[in-house]
């Protein structure tokens, strides 16, 4: 499961207790974050890998080479 489809069905575990409610305060406050969390799971379907666009490729790192004296001795 992908952290969007987590938040998307937090919010609608949200909504049902909104539904079942019978306190106004409590309703709101769940809608509200049912809201939020509907903004995270689309923020995160925005960042997923699959719709990520490509970064720029990095130049490989070299790797450092040891020195050898001009006599050859080490």
């Amino acid at each position: 499961m992908s952290t969007a489809e987590y938040y998307r069905g937090q919010a609608a575990q949200l909504r049902e207790l909104a539904a079942k409610s019978r306190d106004p305060e409590a309703v709101r406050r769940w809608l509200e974050m049912a809201l939020e969390y509907e903004r995270l799971a689309r923020t995160m379907a925005q960042d997923s890998p699959i719709t990520a666009k490509p970064r720029t490729e990095r130049q490989p790192v070299q790797q450092q080479q040891t020195r050898i004296p001009p006599d050859g001795k080490e």
